[in-house]
């Protein structure tokens, strides 16, 4: 994950006092994943645009984290599982982000 990706995730986990540490690290943690099953299993590396494909991926997670930490509702909503046993619902999120992800990924179900 970039500085860029991260410091953002990091932001928005320390402006909400009810979010600790270790729930700080956990998020890090699975969106770190969410990227790592991405790359991996996605090959985004086979596509020329691979670095805008990586932006654009990165900045959909730091989207699902601050709705996260926002603590919005995910009621009817999709989840999706990644390898190791991580899992996340798909949470009341900016279109643009939902769009990257159905698009890129094909993880929601």
């Amino acid at each position: 994950m970039s500085p860029y990706a991260q410091g953002r995730i990091l932001e928005r986990v320390q402006a909400n006092p009810e979010i600790g540490q270790t729930n700080a690290a956990y998020i890090e943690d699975l969106v770190t994943r969410a990227m790592s099953f991405v790359v991996t299993y996605c090959n985004l590396s086979s596509f020329p645009e691979y670095p805008d494909a990586v932006q654009e991926l990165e900045d959909a997670a730091v989207i699902l984290v601050e709705a996260m930490a926002a603590k919005r509702g995910v009621e009817g909503l999709a989840s999706a599982t990644l390898p190791h046993g991580v899992a996340f619902t798909e949470a009341e999120i900016d279109p643009r982000a939902r769009e990257i992800l159905r698009g890129r990924r094909r993880l929601w179900r």
